[in-house]
């Protein structure tokens, strides 16, 4: 058995076999007395014969109980030394340290030891590796577990709210374990959490058509991304406080940023009417969905762009990305799950993306088989009891484990990890829609209308389509532009009722005119809109 003695000044190993006596490494604990004893003596000796000079202890763990055992080791003796050995300084890692300990550390190992404890109390047979109890960085902490034995991964998993309440006792506040079976090691938030503060370099560093997702401590600090050529479809899923509209704010800001909108048309469904509006203003936008009407006539858009370019191989000319939140709004709305499934089936070689976002990932919550065989990766925050196997398709994925607050699960594949979102904030959204447009000096100009083929099912509940706004090259200075959508809703101007007449002289419908003047539809916008065109009666 391998054994490590922590010493100031030195590190010194010995390397004992005591017969049936059980020694666990690194955590020394003994269940023979008379090891201890022996051990002690045989540090003293080593210590006495190769250190110098100093002073320094000897850690062991009591078999009853993780209590430390200090003591003080003996002056060691001189060992006559060369001159010029002598005139020479000590190495630095012979130097005397300082003995202040880390609060922090302390705490971990606390909590280690009572994790310990209700392991030894609910008869499972493992132990917790100290070496593997580590902060993760102001995030998270982890405690390494040892299996021994015939326990498995399972029978840790199983007592996971008794440790949770072990933990919690010992750090006075309510804590969530989660067990990660594929690493051993319990996982916690940090006693110290800090936010993960969203900061416009997060953008910087994203390539072109990829998305910053936020930091992971699975094998130490590391940046998550993802990319649609790896990724084509995403699911975004999380019950109410999970982050899961932060984690979307990260997903499009860093993504607009990083991709010229001649290469990227973004189209967002968001019927709740509320976290995405702001991007309403990006260059990227081609259309924005508020109701559920307005949300027919967009995925019926993309299917026409799909049609075309099934039609014509060779025609790629940009990656149009749809963004949909809340899918289970969608539900009631008759053959639009089944559009978006076919476009998720085809998409991935037409550069054709789908991120869809949900509270609830099952089949009320808009989740179809269709769309279930074509998301590769899935990013999961906290979610209800008994739904982690359905947002995760992985077994003891444990999503409903999650504290929420920007946690998420990164699956793909054979990968499974925790990650945490930058904190994003509207003021935060604000800041990086103006560094987006100011990137690419670019404004909407007047939209072109564009309508495809209505299915007879779902004609009577859709509206005109919403307007798809095409964007000029780049150039030096930004175009001049009606500032539309408009940041205060109010009456038009008269250079700006002068525009409307001239879309609704071009044949932009009412509804149309209104989503692109004020980003949303209401009795009292359309009211202005008719103010401004001479009072025509609305469609």
């Amino acid at each position: 058995m391998r054994i490590r003695l922590m010493h100031y000044g030195m590190r010194s190993k010995l390397d004992a076999s005591f017969g049936p006596g059980r020694i666990e490494t690194g955590v020394f604990v003994l269940e023979r007395d008379g090891m201890i004893q022996k051990l002690q003596e045989w540090a003293r000796r080593l210590i006495d014969e190769r250190q110098q000079n100093d002073t320094g202890r000897f850690d062991a763990l009591a078999p009853s109980g993780w209590q430390p055992v200090n003591r003080p080791v003996p002056q060691a003796r001189r060992v006559p030394m060369l001159r010029s050995q002598a005139q020479r300084p000590a190495p630095q890692s012979q130097r005397s340290r300082p003995t202040a300990t880390n609060p922090l550390l302390n705490q971990i190992v606390t909590e280690a030891r009572a994790i310990h404890e209700e392991l030894r109390r609910l008869n499972i047979d493992a132990a917790v590796d100290p070496k593997r109890c580590t902060p993760g960085g102001n995030q998270l902490a982890f405690y390494g577990i040892a299996l021994q034995g015939k326990t498995k991964a399972a029978d840790v998993a199983r007592v996971l709210p008794e440790l949770s309440r072990a933990i919690s006792q010992a750090r006075r506040t309510r804590v969530t374990l989660r067990f990660d079976e594929i690493t051993l090691r319990l996982e916690a938030e940090h006693p110290q959490k800090q936010p993960l503060h969203w900061t416009p370099r997060r953008m910087e560093m994203t390539q072109p058509h990829a998305m910053t997702l936020g930091i992971s401590h699975h094998n130490g600090a590391q940046l998550v991304t993802a990319r649609f050529d790896d990724a084509p479809h995403i699911l975004v899923a999380g019950e109410t406080g999970s982050g899961k509209s932060v984690l979307l704010r990260n997903l499009v800001t860093s993504l607009a940023y990083a991709t010229s909108p001649d290469d990227l048309r973004i189209a967002i469904i968001d019927l709740k009417n509320e976290d995405m509006i702001p991007f309403a203003k990006l260059p990227h936008i081609v259309a924005f969905a508020g109701d559920r009407g307005a949300a027919v006539d967009v995925i019926q858009m993309i299917q026409a762009e799909k049609q075309e370019r099934i039609a014509d191989p060779n025609r790629k000319p940009y990656r149009l990305l749809l963004l949909v939140d809340e899918l289970a709004q969608l539900v009631p709305v008759k053959g639009a799950l089944d559009n978006l499934g076919d476009i998720m089936s085809v998409g991935r070689s037409k550069s054709i993306n789908v991120i869809a976002a949900t509270q609830s990932p099952t089949e009320d919550g808009g989740m179809g088989s269709m769309m279930k065989a074509n998301i590769p990766l899935r990013l999961i925050g906290a979610v209800s009891a008994g739904q982690s196997y359905t947002a995760t398709r992985r077994k003891n994925a444990q999503a409903d484990m999650l504290p929420g607050k920007g946690a998420f699960l990164y699956i793909a594949g054979a990968e499974l990890y925790r990650f945490q979102t930058f904190m994003l904030d509207s003021g935060d959204v604000a800041r990086a829609v103006r560094e987006i447009r100011s990137r690419w000096r670019l404004a909407p100009v007047a939209p072109v209308q564009r309508r495809p083929e209505i299915s007879p099912e779902v004609a009577q509940l859709a509206p005109p389509l919403a307007p798809v706004l095409h964007h000029p090259a780049p150039v030096q200075a930004a175009p001049v532009a009606p500032p539309f959508p408009l940041d205060e809703k109010r009456p038009l101007t008269m250079a700006e009722a002068a525009l409307v007449q001239a879309l609704a002289e071009g044949g932009e419908s009412l509804n149309a005119i209104c989503h692109y003047v004020y980003g949303a539809k209401s009795s009292r916008y359309m009211r202005w809109i008719n103010e401004a065109i001479g009072g025509k009666d609305a469609q």
